[in-house]
């Protein structure tokens, strides 16, 4: 899925860090490709492009994860 779709199911901008994750509770989803573009009202770096390529279901003991490996 690219990053612009789920951006807008998440109701959340995907932002360029160390890591390019969406945290939703014990839910991250993560992104690969696309670029970060600087956005005048923000002052973090808006990851452009790009698509989803995990999603990771944090526990108290174990992480459980899909991975996108193509």
């Amino acid at each position: 899925m690219r990053t612009s779709a789920a951006e807008r199911i998440l109701h959340e901008r995907v932002y360029v860090g160390c890591e390019e994750n969406v945290h939703l509770g014990a839910l991250t989803v993560a992104f690969a490709g696309g670029a970060p573009r600087r956005e005048a009202h923000s002052s973090g770096l808006h990851l452009i492009g790009g698509h989803v390529y995990a999603f990771v279901l944090h526990g108290r003991r174990n992480d459980v994860g899909v991975f996108d490996c193509l």
